[in-house]
Parts: C-alpha cells; structure tokens; sequence
C-alpha cells in the first residue's frame, strides 16, 4: 500500500491538514441526496486539472486530488500542472473570519503554505517538522501553495499525490490526537467513483456521511474506518472486516454484513432495519440505542455486546451467543429461540411475546424484564436474577428450567 500525506480542511471550523493517500483520479461526489437517508449535501470532488481553470475554487466540505511533482521531474503531459515543476496551487474561498487549524503529517512530503489571493501575505506555512498551527482566517480568497520536498532521481516514480478532504470525524485519533488516516487511496477512488470494491483494504478511510447506498464491499478491509452518518442501504459488506469501525448513526437497512467481522464495532444509534447479520462476529460491538428492526443475526457472535435501549421489534436472534451481553431497556417481540444469554444484562428488557424456546438465561439478570406472552419452552433460567420479572401468560413445558 503506497502512503504519502494528505490535506483535511473543513471550511466552517477547522482547515486541517492531516495524512496523504495515493489517488490516480478524483471526480466523483463524495456526498450526495438520499431519498429516505439522512439529509446530506452535494459536495463535487476535484482534481488539479479543474484548478487550470481560475474560476474554480475548492469546496472545503469535499475533495480535492493533486498529482503533485517530484522537484526536477520530467514533464507529464498526461497530467495538466497548476504551477512550476515540484509545485502545486488551488484556491478556496473562505466566507467568515474564524479561527482554523492546519495540520499536515510528519511524515510528509511537502510543504504548504497559505497565502492571501488579495495581498500576497503568508497567512501560514508548515512543513513536517512545524506541521500544526491556528491561525485566525479573514473572510477571503486565499491559494494554498503545496511544493515537493522529494527530488527526482530517476526512474518511473515522478510525482506524489496528495489527497485534500474534510477532517469530518476524530474518532480515528492516532498520537497526539491528530488524524492519522493510512487507507489505500487508490481503493478509496474506486470505491467513490463506481460504489464497488471488493477485497479492498479500505482500514482507517474517513467516509463519514458517504454515499454508499448499494455499494459493493465484500471481503473489503474496513477496520478502523469511519462510516458515522454514512447511507448504507443495500450496501453488501459480507464477509468485510469492519472490527473497530465507527458506524454511528449510519443508514444500513436492508445492508447484508453476513459473516462480517463487526468486533469492538461502534453502530450505536445506526439505522439497521431488514440489516443482515448472520455468523457475523458483533464481540465487544456498540449497538446500543440502534435500529434493529427485522434484523437478521441469526448464530451471529454478539458476547459483551452493548445493545442497551435497541429496538429489536421482529429481530431474529435465533442461535445467536450473547454471553455476558447487555441488553438492558431493550425493546420489541423478537426470536432469541437457541440463543446464549448466560450472564447477560436484560434488566428492564421488555421482550413480550418474544420467542425464547431453548435460550439460555444461566446467572443473566432478569431484574424487571418484561416477558409477557412470552413462548420460553426448553428455556433455561438456573441462577438467574428474576427480581420483579413480569410473566402474566408466559408458555412454559416440562423441558423449561428453574422456572419461575
């Protein structure tokens, strides 16, 4: 995987700058409208060919891709160049005085410098030893300035790209609290432009509030990245691995993450109706006030999961391992008929009219759970916390244990 330094800006808060990916294109939108997604905005990703034209500006909550020069370096006509060899220009508009900060990678190859379009003053200058600096930005049009720090030696290799975004989520802090994104930029690209790339390594890409509606992911690498906000529906991530991704809040109905490895996941408050589960491995997960209606997570592995306060309304759990689970003030009539509950929180659970044929409730805490017309034949309850359960018309049979 090719790693270089990218820049990270958000127009309204911060203009960071944090770590490079390595892109051979970039003219797709990286957000769009979503008809019953979450609200988004239509943001165009450019690349430097769209800056030979000096009536664009970048759009600080998108994109941008420059194929930046080594110093020196022959010239590439298949690539259109904003400035001298080894340097690159854009431009962006800022519309309110604010405080901003700018950030780029110590490992960078570069340097940046922002300077006034109006009056030529350097506003701010970083290279990979003084790389973090804020700054107060007055409303304006400004160039940022990119020269290479790497000379050409020869051969094939002749330039770096370096990939503009906006520093939407830190949640993928890595030292110091700064961003560190180390994602395969080339399959970043392929799956922004054709919403498919199958066994990509995608681990650490920032894709909050992306666009990625029936999307193809299987067998990606999607450890570490950020998904929160994304819109999700339809989207196939069978067989991915997403352990310690962050998809809070995102839109995954009807998505179909069989098999996937979920472990240590944050899909807390994530839309998941009609979402697929089945095998997949959910351990340590954060599924805690989470969507998930009809949801399919049959024999899936959810132990220490999270799941406070989700809406399991019709929810099949059948065989499903939830030892030491938590799944207090959960909601809904659902099927955890073989599943595993042995020490888990279902305090205040209200699973009425639940299927709990053959589930195992060994030392869970059942403390003011709700089971009203529950089926718990087979069930076993041996050791458990009943304290207050409600069990008005409750189905038992001689195979249920330790019953009341």
């Amino acid at each position: 995987m090719k790693t270089s330094v990218s820049i990270v800006f958000s127009i309204v808060v911060i203009f960071v700058i944090v770590y490079a990916v390595s892109f051979s294109g970039c003219s797709n939108t990286v957000t769009g409208p979503v008809t019953g997604g979450p609200t988004q905005s239509l943001h165009q990703a450019l690349t430097e060919a769209d800056f030979t034209d000096t009536n664009y500006f970048a759009d600080p909550q998108a994109v941008v891709l420059l194929h930046l020069e080594h110093l020196h370096s022959p010239i590439d006509p298949t690539h259109q160049d904003t400035d001298s060899l080894g340097i690159d220009v854009i431009r962006v508009r800022i519309p309110h005085t604010a405080e901003h900060s700018f950030r780029i990678g110590d490992s960078s190859h570069f340097a940046l410098t922002l300077i006034s379009k109006a009056t030529r003053i350097i506003v701010c200058h970083l290279d990979p030893v003084d790389n973090f600096k804020t700054v107060t930005v007055t409303a304006g049009d400004y160039l940022i300035v990119v020269r290479s720090l790497i000379e050409f030696t020869g051969g094939t290799n002749t330039h770096q790209n370096v990939f503009i975004q906006p520093d939407r989520s830190t949640a993928l802090s890595r030292g110091s609290g700064y961003q560190q994104v180390y994602a395969d930029s080339n399959s970043v690209h392929t799956l922004l432009s054709t919403n498919s790339c199958p066994s990509c390594d995608l681990s650490y890409a920032n894709l909050s509030s992306a666009n990625l509606g029936s999307a193809n992911l299987t067998n990606a690498d999607l450890n570490h990245v950020n998904m929160s906000s994304a819109y999700l529906t339809d989207a196939i991530l069978t067989n991915a691995n997403l352990s310690n991704a962050n998809l809070t809040y995102s839109y995954s109905s009807h998505a179909n993450l069989s098999n996937a490895n979920l472990s240590y996941a944050d899909l807390s408050n994530a839309n998941l109706g009609d979402a697929i589960f089945s095998s997949a491995n959910l351990n340590h997960s954060h599924l805690d006030h989470a969507n998930l209606n009809q949801a399919v997570l049959g024999s899936a592995d959810l132990t220490y999961a999270n799941l406070n306060y989700a809406i399991l309304s019709n929810a099949n759990l059948n065989h499903a391992n939830l030892n030491h689970a938590s799944l207090s003030h959960v909601t809904g009539s659902t099927d955890l008929s073989y599943a595993i509950l042995t020490n888990a929180n279902l305090t205040y659970a209200n699973l009425a009219s639940s299927k709990l044929s053959y589930a195992d409730f060994s030392y869970a805490n059942l403390s003011y759970a709700n089971l009203n017309n529950a089926t718990l034949n087979n069930a076993i309850f041996c050791n458990s916390i009943k304290t207050g359960l409600i069990i008005t018309n409750v189905h038992t049979n001689s195979g249920t244990q330790c019953w009341p």
